[in-house]
């Protein structure tokens, strides 16, 4: 009888699971990634071992980013919760189902599968992209899948398409350059804005600045480094503008929306898997804010109904800063 084995592909917004017996696949399936720590993501995989039936010979276990195959452990990983640098994958997950782990990099573990059995089958060179929560990929030059020393040939992600498209999430590869924009665009602005109204406006005058919910909380799908650390920064801004501005008369205060219907939205609200997220991303409203939402906010924080609030973070989030 043919041996059985697990395959997981654990992914940013997704795991997915493979059962196969022999080359056959006897059962297959996906859950939501848990967006706890690396301990839950694990747990999830030790269950699926468990909740299979049958005997099992053997898990395989896909990752983003780079792996140590001597050490079976993981290097960098991207968009996934919890800390993951150095992590003995394979050693931890046999410490919980006392079977023998496999830890390969997903692109790698897809490259291997089409190589063999897909559409590169007896193909000798070939290049290999994935797309998913990340970008990934992987390289067979005569007929060999390339891995090396951190399973990382082959690996187009953080490659600049689009110069004026969205900065990578990563803080291991995010240039000097991308964090010095970020900040310049986000928080020195917001600086130089605030400084400049401070020195001018008038005794009553009402300063609204635009943050982000996004700001707050760790999440896969939503954890581009600089953006973060930039809206972030706005807060302490906020504050001791505020303090100062007080005896100026001046109100400062930030309107803090999740995510709104703009055109820098669009990649996340065109993913499906992103969308199937918003009843536990915005709670309240299971859809993002619309600018005229956000604008309400605005308006109300410089009329007279709000005369005795200043420092203030308002949120016209759904509910993202509650998870």
């Amino acid at each position: 009888m043919d041996e059985r084995f697990l395959g997981v592909d654990i992914g940013g917004t997704s795991i997915k699971w493979t059962v196969l017996r022999g080359r056959r696949i006897e059962n297959r399936g996906q859950l939501p990634t848990p967006r706890v720590d690396h301990h839950a993501v694990l747990r999830v995989v030790a269950e699926l071992s468990r909740g299979v039936g049958g005997q099992l010979c053997g898990i395989g276990v896909a990752v983003p980013g780079t792996v140590d195959p001597v050490r079976r452990r993981s290097i960098f990983v991207p968009n996934l919760p919890g800390d993951w640098a150095l992590l003995h994958v394979a050693e931890e997950l046999e410490g919980i189902t006392g079977l023998p782990v496999v830890l390969i990099n997903d692109a790698r573990a897809f490259a291997w599968a089409e190589h063999t059995s897909g559409a590169a089958r007896g193909v000798a060179n070939a290049l290999f992209i994935t797309l998913g929560t990340g970008v990934g990929g992987a390289i067979a030059f005569r007929g060999e899948i390339l891995v090396g020393d951190i399973d990382a040939i082959g690996e187009v992600g953080h490659v600049p398409v689009d110069p004026d498209g969205y900065l990578c999430a990563c803080v291991s590869v995010c240039t000097d350059e991308a964090w010095d924009e970020v900040l310049r665009v986000d928080l020195t602005s917001a600086f130089s804005f605030v400084r400049a109204c401070l020195n001018n406006c008038a005794p009553g005058a009402s300063v609204v600045l635009i943050g982000s919910a996004l700001a707050k909380g760790l999440d896969g799908d939503f954890l581009t480094a600089a953006y973060r650390v930039a809206k972030a920064g706005m807060v302490p801004l906020l504050e001791a503008a505020a303090y100062e501005g007080a005896r100026k008369g001046i109100r400062v205060n930030i309107v803090a929306p999740g995510l709104v219907e703009t055109r820098m939205a669009a990649r996340a609200l065109g993913n499906e898997e992103i969308i199937a997220r918003f009843p536990e991303l915005m709670p309240l409203t299971r859809r993002p804010s619309t600018a005229d939402e956000v604008a309400a906010a605005v308006r109300w924080l410089v009329g007279c109904s709000s005369v005795q609030t200043t420092g203030a973070v308002i949120p016209v989030d759904g509910g993202w800063l509650l998870r």
